[in-house]
């Protein structure tokens, strides 16, 4: 017999957190996607005044968490505003189980950071393009960093946990 309240549903979860901008402050109204995976759909909140977010009522599963600057959040830093904002952006991946809560800090500066850089070029010429570097042994998402090149030049910031990595041009 069913129960009148309906199939037992599991107890929900929670991701929150906080979120710093390229200077190592909280980055106040910068969107946070959720995205549970495979194809779960997306929940975007928006960082308060103090950098924190917030997502409730999430089923068990695996998501993705991402943020990246957009043009007024580069400005307001007195930063040259990037057109794709992927310099810094900054994605985790957390698996959610029923009823859990998980915390996270994304744009946190690397502790004794490896300085990568370069120049793109495809025969004599400058080659701008996306990078994406991703940790040995990683899903393509944790963790992952990127930077795009200007006039072929590229420069980033890397984590320890960088230093077997995978770099990938993406047109």
């Amino acid at each position: 017999a069913r129960s009148p309240a309906g199939p037992f549903q599991p107890e929900s979860g929670r991701i929150f957190g906080r979120v710093l901008n390229p200077k190592g402050e909280p980055a106040a109204g910068r969107p946070v996607h959720v995205m549970l995976t495979p194809r779960g759909g997306n929940r975007t909140s928006t960082t308060d005044a103090d950098g924190r977010f917030e997502q409730r009522d999430l089923a068990p599963g695996k998501y993705h968490v991402s943020t990246k600057p957009e043009p007024a959040e580069w400005q307001a830093l007195g930063l040259e505003s990037q057109a794709s904002g992927a310099e810094w952006m900054s994605q985790e991946t957390v698996v959610l189980e029923a009823g859990a809560e998980v915390e996270l800090e994304l744009g946190v500066a690397p502790r004794d950071p490896i300085r990568v850089h370069g120049k793109l070029t495809s025969g004599a010429s400058s080659v701008d393009a996306l990078l994406q570097w991703v940790p040995e042994r990683d899903d393509g998402y944790n963790r992952s960093r990127y930077t795009s090149s200007h006039d072929g030049v590229y420069e980033i910031l890397l984590g320890d946990h960088f230093v077997n990595h995978a770099t990938q041009a993406l047109a």
